[in-house]
């Protein structure tokens, strides 16, 4: 047969559902360990290690910017996968405070803290336990009603509930005293509870509104009150009746884009006051129908997985947040396989990876691969995942992964098997970058500084009209400066490849008819160079 010839120019990911010999000519059998963004295939680069804390129970790990000692990192570990940390979505945090979801009662704490080592405060003010007494005495004035209650206050001046109100008739211009109040809380070490705020009503309104009166210290046991009313009716009025702390029970949360925390527990859906992380008022309480698995967060909105039907959670605040519950029935698999994209949350579910946004759940890798193939194939209940790029990254055992991309036929699905132990997989949202966990350390993944692991990529079976021996084959490859750059050493390694490539006699690929029982797998050429192109026909040298 004249002319044969087999040419590959675009390199692309696997379709495991295709069958090899329908694949295009660009798509590969096997896609293992590369990069193929730009049409070429480059090899995946190993880890740097960032970070050991020397514990090797840490599961999850967060890099903690100072702004008071910029070249010093504060590295924060957690021996749960599970557990998320967030910086407060707050207006101009002076105490730079995080808070911690995913290992019981919700916490927080300041960055000074993490860096001195203090342990965490539990998340919200309680109520007070005391309503006070209330007397009046003195004055000339007409006799009027008044209500009286007071809340706890942090350190934070972060406010909770008022107490039960207490009332008293007496003179408006008389000496009014609140006393028998609180002076302590509960494990005051978990909260820094350091202030009580007076509030009273005022006489000639038509609402019952508690007007500011004074901050006095949680030690006071009383307080006397000889404000003018038309003093205290142009103070700020109690704004956190409803701030209740968070329920105990949370499970998780995420962060929605206009300053408040999207929380579960169970199907119960909570939400955090906008930009008041403490308060949790029950009138915003949703609810599912399933078991909530976990939740992402797109533009507005949060795709919340369920053990049953998906939903997806829109508004831009808590108290106008709605859901909508998708007719399709993808339950999560693994919370941990949740990951947020910029068109929406891509999760584990039994079909495949399915893809949560406005328009509904869509099982978005079914054109990739079969039920069958996920489910045997790739441990879908065991998967955990972050973002790289645009691309979805997941290991489903500690030293097997793959990457999915379901709107790139070039990056489509792409396996790594040359990286051994992933305890965790997770994006730095700070700055992009993917962090692996393995043994208490955290490694960046991809290190631009780092050696080319051992990689593959495999094309279709090529089928001719007639048997053919095709005469020879050439791997056109990019340039080596970027990977070497002592070009001695560079000169010196291509001699060396080139000398053992002239030993061997041309032949056929295989030294085998094509058609045969034998496939050819042509290597990596060691970590000299990235293969960039194969095609038939040129030297098959490295240029010196």
């Amino acid at each position: 047969m004249t002319g044969a010839r087999v040419r590959i120019e675009d390199f692309k990911g696997q379709i495991p559902k295709r069958s090899d010999r329908l694949i295009s000519t660009s798509q590969a059998q096997i896609a293992r360990n590369i990069r193929l963004t730009s049409g070429s295939i480059e090899g995946m680069r190993n880890w740097g290690l960032l970070h050991n804390f020397n514990d090797i129970t840490i599961q999850k790990a967060y890099r903690l910017p100072d702004p008071e000692q910029v070249s010093q990192e504060l590295w924060v570990g957690f021996n749960s996968p599970l557990i998320n940390l967030y910086p407060g979505p707050l207006l101009n945090d002076v105490y730079d405070r995080y808070y911690k979801f995913g290992e019981g009662r919700p916490q927080y704490n300041t960055l000074e803290r993490l860096r001195n080592g203090d342990p965490y405060y539990w998340l919200g003010v309680p109520l007070p336990v005391l309503p006070g007494t209330l007397g009046a005495a003195g004055g000339t004035a007409p006799d009027e009603e008044r209500f009286y209650v007071y809340t706890l206050v942090s350190e934070f001046q972060e406010e909770g509930q008022p107490s039960i109100p207490v009332s008293a008739i007496g003179k408006e211009d008389g000496i009014w005293t609140l006393s028998n109040m609180d002076t302590s809380v509960p494990n005051p070490d978990e909260q820094p509870i350091l202030f009580k705020n007076i509030y009273r009503t005022v006489a000639g309104f038509t609402t019952a509104e508690f007007f500011f009166v004074a901050q006095i210290p949680i030690e006071n046991p009383a307080y006397a009150d000889s404000a003018p009313s038309d003093v205290i009716a142009r103070n700020n009025i109690l704004e956190s009746t409803d701030w209740a702390p968070p329920p105990l029970g949370l499970e998780n949360a995420v962060v929605m884009p206009n300053g408040f925390f999207l929380a579960w527990e169970g199907r119960n859906i909570h939400f955090s006051e906008t930009y008041r992380p403490c308060a949790w008022p029950a009138a915003y309480d949703l609810s599912t129908q399933y078991e909530v698995i976990g939740a992402g967060v797109f533009g507005q909105s949060a795709g919340i997985v369920t053990a049953g039907h998906p939903y997806f959670a829109t508004g831009t605040a808590p108290e106008n947040t709605t859901l909508t519950k998708h007719n399709s029935a993808e339950p999560g698999l693994s919370p941990l396989s949740i990951v947020s994209l910029s068109y929406g949350v891509l999760y584990a579910s039994q079909n495949g990876l399915s893809l949560l946004n406005e328009t509904g759940v869509i099982p978005s890798t079914q054109d990739i691969i079969t039920k069958d193939e996920w489910l045997n194939d790739y441990s879908p209940n065991t998967l955990k995942a972050a973002q790289y790029e645009d691309q979805w990254l997941g290991f489903y055992t500690e030293n097997k992964g793959i990457s999915i991309n379901p709107g790139d036929e070039q990056e489509a699905f792409i396996e790594f098997d040359s990286f051994n132990r992933v305890d965790m997989i997770q994006t730095d949202e700070r700055t992009g970058e993917v962090y692996v966990l393995r043994s208490g350390a955290v490694y960046l993944w991809d290190d631009s500084m780092r050696e080319r692991v051992a990689y593959q990529w495999k094309s279709k079976e090529f089928y001719f009209q007639k048997p053919c021996n095709l005469g020879a084959a050439v791997i056109d490859m990019c340039s080596i400066a970027d990977v070497i750059k002592d070009i001695e050493n560079v000169a010196i390694a291509a001699r060396e490849y080139n000398t053992e490539r002239i030993k061997t006699r041309l032949h056929p690929i295989g030294s085998s008819a094509m058609g045969s029982s034998y496939v050819q797998e042509m290597p990596a050429p060691f970590d000299l160079v990235p293969q960039n192109r194969l095609a038939i026909g040129g030297s098959p040298l490295i240029d010196l």
